[in-house]
This record gives C-alpha cells, structure tokens and sequence, in this order.
C-alpha cells in the first residue's frame, strides 16, 4: 500500500524544496515564478514503518516550513484484491459507466473509494474525520501540511484495523 502526498504553496526557494523532496524520493511538480507557487509530490510506503516514519519526517523538517500557506491532499493506491473487504465497509455506492464510488467509513476517516472499470488499483481518499462526516461528502479537502503525520498515521491506522477485520 502507498500513499501519494500532494502539496502546494507559496515557496521562496524552490531548488532546495526539490533537493529536499528529491532525497525523499519526491519531486517538484511544477513552480511559477511569477507567483511562487510550487506544487510537489512524493510516495509513501504505509506497510514499511521505516519509510512512513522518515519520509513523514523528512517532509515536515524539510519542505514544509520552506512552503507558505502549505497544504495537502493524500491518497491511497491499493491493490483491487481489498475491494471485497472495503465493499463491506461501504456506507453509500455511486455508480457510473466508468467508475464507481463508494463512500467507506473506518475507524477514524471516511473515504471516498474510486474503482475506474478495469484499473488494477484503487485510490482511496480521506474526506472527513468521522465524527464531522456528512453524507454527501465526496471531495477530499485541503489540509494544512502540519496535519501530516496525524493525516497518515490515522489512515494506517484505518488500514491496519480493516484488514485485521478481514481476518477475523
């Protein structure tokens, strides 16, 4: 399992948010000098506590206070073989010719689930925290980069718990 952080803000010293994003393995998207505006990407391993916990570190030590107004989005990229298990999990379904949406809540989060007909894989993306879920919401919001490491840790969390379940 991998997540995929996307960020973008007002940054002042784009060359060294890349050099810093690049030792994590992430890039820099695109930089409008123009406004400063900078736009990166890196992947996180969630099953591997050595890259979740240093690629969390790395991004808020290193590129995060380098990047003004900083905010975030995260999804997940699973293999198709948890569809079953999330399906069970799921609160509400939209489907459509090409995709299906499913809205799954877990422990901490509720999830939008999109299944594009024929992908591998699936994107899981975090919506709301549970308690300040309301049905209906399907777009994953903005966050402050500060949320990071709780961000993730709760969506390991959620994973983790889900596939216990599944065992059970």
């Amino acid at each position: 399992m991998v997540a995929i952080v996307e960020f973008s803000g007002r940054c002042g010293n784009p060359v060294v948010v890349s050099k810093n994003l690049r030792a994590m393995g992430g890039r820099l998207a695109s930089y409008d000098p123009g406004t400063g505006v900078v736009m990166g990407a890196f992947r996180v391993k969630v099953s591997d506590p050595g890259d979740f916990e240093r690629k969390k570190s790395l991004f808020i030590d290193g590129v995060a206070p380098m990047v003004d107004d900083c905010r975030l989005w995260v999804r997940a990229v699973l293999g198709a073989e948890l569809l079953p298990l999330l399906r069970k999990r799921s609160v509400m379904r939209v489907p459509s010719e090409v995709a299906e949406l499913l809205v799954v809540k877990l422990e901490n989060y509720v999830y939008s689930l999109w299944i594009r007909r024929g992908a591998g894989a699936l994107r899981l993306v975090p919506v709301s925290e549970v308690a300040r879920w309301r049905p209906g919401d399907f777009a994953e919001p903005a966050r402050p980069c500060e949320e990071l490491p709780g961000l993730l840790d709760s969506i390991r969390e959620d994973l983790a718990e889900a596939l216990r379940s599944c065992g059970e």
